[in-house]
């Protein structure tokens, strides 16, 4: 990967991830910038990278390095991505990739939109590939059910007040949904509520749909946990034949057959984020296609939106679409 030459756009805690997940992979770590002068100069710094930048854009026309993480706040990823793009890199794109589908529609009809990967990096989690591999091998028979947990400390609420826990939390277990069951080929409506119908809903939100006859899906994402107390996950598929369940918390998870462990392990703090920078960098250096294509992250928005806005109109069903 030393042939590679990229760069990191937001030189925030989960920016600075990225930027060390590139270095663990042996690639180059040319340029980084952020809003924020000085933390842009200090992370640079303390980092080793040779140039920063307050500006994106001009880091992008400067530097030309072959690929970039987009990790700033989600209304400014689409703008950004577009401008890598245009600078011929291949462009690593935090989740929510968007902060509504009108924008992402600019980006995913760009001509060189496949060169935009999603970093939904609980794919590349040990964790979620075992539980992907045990259903894909038929362990549980047909999926019935599926049932997902994903609770976070209360100081999300302050920390990210303009979002909101089905598009910055639940979003990743939709997006395990549709990867791991596949997405629904019609549109189906979802119903969701959550504790208040304002910005972030309470923080907490609940969402069920049924993306097929005699299948449910029952989502939970929540910013209520006590702060400093960590959080904790926990993704069940109930099938025909058995159940499947991932638990997650305190930096260990574990993988349930029927209720009883088939795999253990520890996590890191940003889980799946090696595996993800490796992937992108292999296939950016071979010019191959990405496994997490624009379209899936689309069809996430989609749900996400549609979660939203059924949540704020105290449970109305919401048509929604994947494609």
């Amino acid at each position: 990967m030393s042939a590679l030459r990229v760069a990191v756009i937001g030189a925030g805690d989960f920016g600075v991830r990225h930027l060390e997940a590139y270095r663990r992979a042996g690639a180059e770590v040319a340029a980084i910038a952020d809003t924020d002068r000085a933390r842009a100069e200090r992370v640079a710094a303390r980092h080793g990278v040779p140039r920063w930048f307050t500006d994106g854009a001009e880091l992008l026309d400067a530097v030309r390095p072959h690929a970039v993480s987009v990790v700033t706040p989600s209304a400014t990823h689409v703008p950004l991505a577009l401008a890598a793009l245009d600078a011929g890199c291949a462009v690593l794109l935090e989740k929510p990739v968007a902060d509504d589908r009108r924008r992402l529609r600019l980006l995913r009809e760009h001509p060189a939109a496949d060169r935009v990967m999603p970093a939904h990096v609980l794919r590349f989690d040990p964790a979620y590939l075992e539980l992907r591999d045990r259903f894909r091998s038929g362990a549980i028979g047909e999926l019935r059910a599926l049932e997902a947990h994903r609770h976070r400390e209360s100081g999300h609420r302050t920390r990210y007040p303009a979002a909101d826990p089905a598009g910055l939390t639940a979003v990743h277990d939709i997006d395990l949904a549709g990867w791991i069951a596949g997405w629904p080929p019609d549109p189906v409506p979802v119903s969701a509520r959550g504790l208040d119908t304002g910005q972030d809903l309470g923080g907490y939100v609940h969402a069920v749909l049924s993306p097929a006859p005699g299948v449910l899906w029952s989502i939970t994402a929540g910013w209520l946990l006590a702060p400093d107390s960590g959080g904790w996950d926990r993704l069940t598929l109930h099938g025909s034949a058995g159940s499947l369940t991932v638990t997650a918390a305190g930096g260990r998870y574990e993988v349930l057959h029927d209720g009883r462990p088939v795999a253990a392990g520890s996590r890191p703090e940003a889980p799946g984020l090696d595996g993800t920078i490796g992937h992108f960098l292999a296939a950016v250096h071979a010019g191959e296609p990405f496994t997490v294509p624009l379209d899936e992250a689309w069809a996430g928005l989609g749900l996400v939106e549609a979660v939203c806005r059924s949540a704020r109109a105290a449970g109305a069903p919401v048509g929604w679409s994947s494609a």
